[in-house]
């Protein structure tokens, strides 16, 4: 994947997602890390925090973040690596 291809916020949404899998032991990278990372307030150039457009379109929805997170509960978790 050429990720100069991308725009900054989807490098940002991506790494976000990464990250919140990794976080959560999840074994694989799932639409509800992504989801999750898009809900995630970002900061404009002027540094001011704003919510994200995929946030305003589920709020008028009626749905949350509480929905995308408790879907990561039920995904497969790795089990740490004992020496």
């Amino acid at each position: 994947m050429d990720s100069s291809k991308f725009t900054e916020a989807t490098v940002k949404a991506l790494e976000t997602a990464i990250n919140l899998a990794k976080e959560n032991s999840n074994s694989q990278l799932s639409p509800a890390h992504l989801a999750s990372a898009l809900l995630s307030p970002t900061q404009n150039a002027s540094g001011a925090t704003q919510t994200t457009l995929f946030s305003s379109i589920l709020n008028k929805g009626e749905l949350s973040l509480f929905i995308f997170l408790s879907f990561l509960l039920i995904l497969p978790h790795t089990c740490p690596e004992t020496d």
